[in-house]
């Protein structure tokens, strides 16, 4: 329960622009859950989710990227290509790349999960 509570805290505090508090409690809370649950447990994953959110909000664009890099790899490992969640991370890290001009890879990345349109180039 502390885990979700902390993770809808983060969500709330970077909602109040509190970016620094909402960023210290993301990376304690992902650590911990590194460390109890592991890399890969779908609630571990939930809190890089949420630090990559607060990264963004931070301007942090590049470390957002690699964070939700990661968490979009180990979400289609886990749930596959077409979960839900898998499709939030790929959408996350398209804003990423979005916000760091890398078009080639935002192509690559739409292909590959199906979302280019018919003529798109």
């Amino acid at each position: 329960m502390t885990g979700l509570i902390s993770g809808d805290l983060v969500v709330d505090l970077a909602a109040v622009r509190a970016h620094d508090r909402a960023r210290r409690l993301a990376e304690d809370t992902l650590a911990r859950r590194r460390r109890v649950l592991g890399d890969s447990h779908p609630d571990t994953l939930s809190s890089a989710n949420n630090l990559a959110h607060v990264l963004r909000l931070q301007g942090e664009y590049e470390e957002a990227r690699r964070l939700d890099d990661d968490t979009l790899r180990r979400r289609e490992d886990i749930l596959g290509e077409n979960h839900p969640d898998t499709m939030a991370s790929a959408n996350n890290l398209i804003i990423d790349l979005l916000e760091l001009g890398d078009s080639e890879r935002i192509r690559r990345l739409e292909e590959r999960m199906g979302r280019s349109e018919p003529g798109d180039q």
